[in-house]
């Protein structure tokens, strides 16, 4: 992980460097003189989910489950109520 926020300040770092003309200099020419503009950085992403509203969420499934299988008298597979109970919670 901090590999990528390395890379992430390194590409932040980049620079540009463009010459541009100043003063001449005792011999007539022109001197040029080094400027360096920084890149802006990519905006960062929005985080899809917080750590709390995944866990609201998985709750929610569980719940959701547990109610399917109670229905059904435990007949099937947890996992076929789990997979119905996501779909239910993402509708």
């Amino acid at each position: 992980m901090t590999e990528k926020k390395t890379t992430a300040k390194k590409a932040a770092r980049k620079t540009v460097t463009r010459k541009t003309a100043t003063k001449k200099t005792a011999t007539g020419k022109a001197a040029t003189k080094k400027t360096t503009a920084r890149k802006k950085a990519a905006p960062r992403k929005k985080v899809a989910e917080t750590t709390a509203e995944k866990k609201n969420r998985y709750q929610q499934i569980e719940e959701a489950a547990y109610l399917m299988a109670e229905k059904d008298g435990f007949r099937q597979d947890p996992v076929n109520y789990w997979l119905a109970a996501e779909m239910e919670v993402q509708a």
